[in-house]
């Protein structure tokens, strides 16, 4: 049976404890900072590259070994220390507290593992084989990544803000998800891909403006 519970968590500006220096941590801090959580790395000896975040005020940093209650308010907690003695403590108090945590030496004690992923904008694809082989989740995000273009995140942002439209403007739920099937499975992505569209943003207005007037003129013969 799998293990782990696939689940896109949201750490905007929630309290992440790092408990190490090195360039482990490094790795998990910078990942958390592209998310959005507030960082805090507890170690003696920190890394040069942490102290330059620290200096930029990105993150907090406890310049001493760990303590217990130092995850004290914490959303995720990341265990990136050699210490078997450190790391049995962090864990003790991770799980009298419910807070998941990620460890990185000892991955059959982390409540959650970070996958290998993708992010173009809005769009994420993280890839998992639950730690029996790394290297084939880099291989296919290596493979993914020659899918996934730059491209796919202005197509997103623009599907985003015919969503909003669409559902503001168009009652007929059959209506909205046939324009959304246009969108989506027609040619509008592939042509873009292959610059045949001048103006995206027009294009798909266009066939937003389609769906909306067969949609208001449904309505008005209705009554």
């Amino acid at each position: 049976m799998d293990k782990y519970y696939p689940i896109m968590v949201n750490i905007q500006n929630k309290r992440c404890i790092v408990i190490g220096g090195g360039k482990v941590a490094l790795r998990k801090t910078k990942t958390l900072l592209k998310y959005g959580a507030k960082v805090t790395l507890v170690s003696p000896e920190i890394d040069e590259e942490i102290k330059k975040l620290f200096h930029k005020n990105k993150i907090e940093i406890i310049k001493r070994n760990y303590e217990y209650g130092d995850l004290e308010g914490a959303t995720l907690a990341y265990i990136a220390t050699d210490n078997e003695q450190v790391n049995e403590l962090v864990l003790k108090e991770s799980n009298s507290k419910n807070i998941l945590v990620n460890c990185a030496k000892n991955p059959e004690d982390s409540d959650f593992i970070i996958p290998s992923s993708i992010k173009k904008g809005p769009l994420s694809i993280s890839i998992s084989t639950e730690g029996k082989s790394p290297m084939l989740a880099k291989k296919i995000k290596e493979d993914l990544e020659l899918i996934f273009k730059d491209e796919y995140e202005t197509f997103i942002e623009e599907l985003g803000k015919i969503r909003k439209m669409a559902i503001d403007n168009i009652d007929d739920i059959k209506v909205r998800r046939e324009l959304f099937k246009e969108l989506v499975y027609g040619s509008l992505l592939d042509d873009f891909m292959d610059n045949d569209i001048d103006d995206l943003e027009d294009e798909m207005r266009r066939i937003y403006m389609k769906y909306k007037m067969g949609s208001n003129t449904k309505t008005h013969r209705k009554r």
